[in-house]
């Protein structure tokens, strides 16, 4: 059992979250001294909590990071894991499923930049980093397992192609820096696609954004010469 001193520190911890996460929202932004405000706690006393804005700031993005990481796991495997193809789909549409669900949490690690904060800290980039593997590690089975085929007339110029193969080296995939460029485009599709709908910019001229989003990721696809067992993902 979790002795009570610790129960207690930790339901503070989670009110002062919540309440940093509500400031965000409606200002963009957090103080300490608005979190004490509506706590009734002194600057002091929160600081036996964290440290400082930015600790408090690195500990909501991670949470989000985790939390994300987490929703892509899930909806990787609800595919089976002989249908790779079907999974990366899974995994894409559970990545925009997140992102509607959470959008001040996806926004401030993907886009959105809360002020006076430096989002590109080592434990930051490191956590960030677990997401592009799970990702890029379903590609690079897909094209272990012989089920892309790159486009023929895809020719990467010279230093472009030496920084996929960095990027290949480091993840440690057995992909080609031409499959690795066009994972990148698929992110990058997914993750513009995302931010627009999120940012009502589709609004009214499109509104059934999870059926564009579906499509336009198939056909991204598509253009891998990714097909799911039965030929179609959908």
């Amino acid at each position: 059992m979790i002795p009570r001193r610790e129960r207690l520190r930790q339901a503070t911890i989670d009110e002062i979250k919540t309440i940093a996460w509500e400031l965000i929202q409606t200002h963009g932004t957090f103080t300490i001294n608005r979190i004490t405000q509506q706590m009734g706690m002194t600057a002091p006393a929160f600081y036996s909590y964290f440290k400082s804005r930015d600790q408090l700031m690195e500990y909501l993005i991670l949470g989000s990071l985790d939390s994300f990481h987490g929703a892509l796991i899930t909806a990787r495997d609800r595919g089976t894991s002989s249908d790779i193809p079907l999974q990366v789909i899974q995994t894409l549409l559970g990545y925009r499923e997140w992102a509607i669900a959470n959008p001040i949490a996806f926004g401030l690690f993907a886009g959105r930049q809360v002020y006076g904060f430096d989002p590109a800290s080592e434990k930051i980039s490191a956590t960030a980093e677990k997401g592009y593997q799970i990702l890029f590690n379903l590609f690079d089975r897909a094209w272990q397992k012989s089920l892309i085929t790159l486009p023929k007339s895809l020719v990467l110029p010279l230093p472009y192609k030496q920084q996929m193969l960095h990027l290949g080296h480091t993840y440690g995939l057995s992909s080609p820096e031409e499959l690795i460029h066009l994972v990148i485009q698929a992110l990058a599709l997914v993750h513009g696609l995302i931010s627009l709908e999120l940012s009502a910019r589709f609004n009214p001229v499109i509104q059934d954004g999870s059926g564009l989003f579906k499509f336009q990721i198939i056909t991204a696809l598509d253009h891998m010469g990714l097909h799911s067992e039965g030929g179609k993902l959908f």
